[in-house]
Formats: C-alpha cells, structure tokens, sequence
C-alpha cells in the first residue's frame, strides 16, 4: 500500500479508538452502571425466548463471560430441540463446559444424533477429542464415520467428513501458532502403537481446569510444543491427505467442494497442489470456485500462479470472481497484474467491480493507476463510484473527487449514499455527515445512513443524524441506529432501542441476542 494510503486510512479512521474503548471513557460511573443493569435485564430477558435459536444465542453469551451456571439450564431445555441444527450446536456448547454433567448431557445429544446426523456429530465429536489430546481417537471417529457411510450413500455425511479434516490440521497449526497467554495443565504423549509417529509425539493439552493441582504455564511447555513443529505434516499426512485423496474423486460435487474448503483451512500447500490442480478441471463450477477460494486461503503464490491463470478465463462469472478475490488476499502484484488486466472489461459487473476493489485493497499504485484511468469514464455510475473509492485507496483522493462530485445528484439514492461513503473514506468527513443528513429521510436508505455514521465514528457529527433516526417507526431501521450508538461509543443509547426492540419480531430478538456476542456486550453484563 503506498505511503499516502497509510496515512489517509490512519487520519480518518485509525486514531480514532474502538467502540469498547468509547464506552468505557465517554460516561459517568453511574451511567455505566445502569448500562449493565439494562444489558442483563434484557439478556435475562430474552433466555426465556419462544425461539430456540435465540435461546442459544443467549446461551453463548453466559458462556463468553463464565456464567455456566445461567447457560447450563438453557442448553438442557434445548437438547431435545425439533431442530437438529441446534442440537448439534448443544453438543458443542455442553462438550466446551465439560465438566461431569455437561459430559452425560453431551453423551445424551450425541445419542440422540447418531443415526440420523452422524456426519455432523462425528465431526464435532472428532474436534472435541483433538483439542483435548485425542487425535488418534478423532481420526478413528472420522474413518468410521466415512465407512458406514459408504454404505447408507449420505452425501451431507461425506461433505461433514471433509471439513473436519480440515479443522483436525488446522487446530494442530494454530496451537503452534498461538501466541494467547494460556495455562495448560499437562502435556500427553501418544504412543507409536496409536498413531504410528514417534512415542514421544506430544498432544494437543486440555486447558488449565482440569483436575490438576500445579498447571503448567504454557511458556514452560513452548519448548515441548516444539516437538509438533517438526511432526505437523507427518499429523496431517495421518489425519487428513488419506480422507481427502479418498473423497476428491467422490461422485457428488457437494463432497468434492467440501474437500476445496478443507485443503483451504489445513493452509499446507504440499497436501493441497495434487489435490486442487485435479479439482481445477472439476465440471462443476461450484468446485472450481472453491479451488480459487482455498488458493486465497493457503496464500501460496507459487502454488495459486498456474491454477488461477487458467481458472481467470472460466466460463462461469462467479468462478473469476473468486480468482479476483484470491489475488486480493494473497496480495502479490506480480501475480494480480495479468489477472486484472485480463478482466477488467469483463461482460460480468461484479467481477468488473470486483477488479477495482483489488486494485484498491492491493494498495499498489503502479499496478492500479491504468487499470482506473482506463474505467473513470465508463457508462456505468457504479464502475466509476468503485473507480473513485480504489483512487482514494491508493491515496489519490485528488483524482477521486472530480468523479464523486460529478455522481453525488445522481438519481440513484443508493449512489448518493455511497458517495458520502467515498467523500469520508478519503477525509472529507465533515462533508460526508452532512450529505447524510440530507439523506437520512429517504425510506429505502434510512438503515444504511446510521450503518454508515456508524462505521465513520465520529460522535459529534453522528450523534444528530442518530437522534433524529431513533424513534424510526421500521424496527429495522432502529436496530441499525443501535449498532451505530455502539461503535460511536454510546453503550446507554443503544442499549434503551434494545429494550424498547426485545419483543419484537424473532429476526429482530435474534439481531439483538447477536449484538451481545458481536459487540462485546457481556463484557456488561454481571453473572
């Protein structure tokens, strides 16, 4: 990114602080408490909820903050839950309590789960079983899960096999990645006779917790840790390249895009280049997009080079539009270049969009200064609104203005919208408040001006727009006006739309239970 989009990006947005920081120093003692009082009634509120979805939702948020006593209860309400969605996600919830009860609960889930979604539950059992040491134990699980299943012909079963492979390698790279301040009470050694490794291969620890007087400090097990380095594509190799090599050649292509999905999370591009170069010339298109998803997510460029090459000229819009996506994600201008030439006057208006956001994203001036001066022109006002946004991108913001100026009395409202976007994106703030003012009465983009006062930040100017926008008869439109007092900081304004919202229609219940989780809520909530 060049020097002049540092520096726009960090005057505009990144000295501003977050929206918990904002909470914390704008108001009074009294005022925070009150927030918290608020926030607990309504999450005690909305545990009783006649939809379950939001019951568990709720559940999380007990859990987030170590108030196992409240979740328990509402996860044993919802473990003989219709939905077998959210019996599964109980499953989950009761294994990471995992303490003597919540384990016969989980066992009882499980049960009930076994023969109609084994898929799923062998899945989640398997990643239980690794994070707490059992990786031999999660790859038998998922073996035999796969040969009953050849049997019985599910195709969701073998599609749940092949994620969790991908999670089983990907939770070995994170514990060697992690840096989190940890304790883990004990490291365990697997035997050759288990896993066919060597007898001091060390396994993944439980947390500190369980039923060990001295902890270890994971700083006093680092250098033990180290072992798994040097084991982790031999683990891999165990767990996962057998089941993928076996499903990639599977009939239906639902399995076949769940293993694209599964090399993409392992990240290891020695597993993933057989693997994705034969899915590459898949007759389905879905699994071809997956194979350009997976290369952003591995972020090799050497391997993503050849295959996306030829996937850029795929037949299906939606296929080049990952590509484009994987090119912004690696982030390499020798490898984007030939690809954003090729489809910058593609006949597809999302990928030609798509080929000025990573013009933009990239951050590379060289590479995206042709590419814009070549579309400011175009026909198309959301071409030239997308080729101002990438300008001020790159830190060109004096070549952006002339093409917003010209767009902001569009008919359009959603562009009029999108230009006081643009006009704060390359520091004209005050500017851009003020178009929103003058937008904020048009019905179909209400929600969208607080989303954007809101992702702006600054509390002065958005305050007015705020206010006038909170008694909104669309609940929508509120909720949007919620979110937006969070991220300027104003815990208390958000938090009295919530109320006035908690029994309103079950998205809305469930867009609020959400709001704990998404925007730390429960950070105020007492247990």
């Amino acid at each position: 990114m060049s020097a002049g989009a540092s520096s726009l990006t960090a005057s505009v947005l990144g000295e501003r602080p977050c929206y918990e920081e904002r909470a914390r120093s704008n108001f009074p003692a009294d005022e925070i408490q009150r927030s918290m009082r608020l926030a607990r009634d309504i999450l005690i509120h909305l545990q009783t909820d006649e939809d379950s979805e939001i019951r568990l939702i709720v559940a999380k948020a007990w859990l987030k903050i170590g108030a196992n006593n409240r979740a328990r209860p509402i996860l044993e309400t919802l473990k003989n839950d219709e939905k077998e969605s959210i019996k599964l996600d109980v499953l989950k919830q009761f294994l990471k309590i995992g303490d003597k009860d919540s384990n016969a609960s989980a066992i009882y889930v499980l049960k009930d789960l076994w023969s109609n979604r084994i898929g799923e539950a062998g899945a989640v059992l398997a990643e239980h079983f690794l994070k707490n040491g059992g990786i031999s134990k999660a790859y038998t699980i998922l073996v035999r899960t796969l040969q009953k299943n050849k049997y019985e012909g599910d195709i969701e079963v073998r599609g749940r096999v092949a994620d969790a492979c991908g999670k089983i390698a990907n939770l070995i790279k994170k514990i060697e990645e992690s840096n989190k301040p940890i304790e883990w009470n004990y490291i365990s050694y697997l035997s050759s006779r288990e896993v066919g490794l060597y007898s001091k291969t060390p396994c993944i620890s439980r947390e500190v917790g369980y039923h060990r007087k001295k902890p270890y400090k994971k700083r006093d097990v680092i250098k033990k840790l180290s072992f798994l380095k040097s084991i982790n594509h031999e683990v891999i190799n165990k767990v996962a390249q057998p089941i993928l090599k076996f499903l990639q050649k599977d009939e239906e292509f639902y399995v076949r895009e769940h293993v694209a999905t599964a090399i993409g999370t392992i990240g290891d591009s020695k597993l993933a280049r057989p693997i994705l170069e034969a899915l590459q010339m898949d007759e389905s298109f879905y699994v071809r997009e997956h194979v350009a998803i997976a290369l952003g997510k591995i972020g090799d460029s050497e391997l993503a080079r050849p295959i996306l090459e030829a996937l850029k000229n795929d037949e299906h819009h939606f296929v080049r539009y990952e590509v484009l996506e994987a090119c912004e994600k690696i982030g390499d201008s020798e490898l984007a270049r030939p690809i954003l030439d090729d489809l910058k006057n593609d006949e597809a208006l999302s990928v030609k969009c798509k080929v000025l956001e990573v013009c933009g994203k990239i951050g590379d001036s060289e590479l995206a200064r042709p590419i814009l001066n070549d579309l400011k022109t175009d026909q198309n006002p959301y071409i030239r609104l997308t080729v101002a946004e990438a300008y001020g991108a790159i830190g060109d913001s004096d070549l952006a203005r002339p093409i917003l100026e010209a767009l902001k009395n569009e008919d359009d409202s959603a562009i009029r919208v999108s230009v006081a976007e643009a006009y704060a994106k390359i520091g004209d703030i005050t500017w851009a408040y003020t178009k929103l003012d003058d937008l904020k009465n048009i019905r179909c983009e209400r929600s969208r001006v607080a989303e954007i006062c809101g992702t702006i930040g600054d509390s002065k100017l958005a305050r007015p727009i705020l206010e006038a926008l909170k008694n909104d008869e669309d609940a929508n439109v509120k909720l949007s006006v919620a979110k937006a007092f969070l991220k300027i900081g104003d815990r208390g304004e958000a938090l009295n739309i919530f109320q006035g919202l908690k029994n309103d229609n079950a998205y809305i219940r469930t867009k609020i239970a959400n709001a704990f989780l998404e925007f730390n809520l429960f950070d105020s909530v007492n247990k």
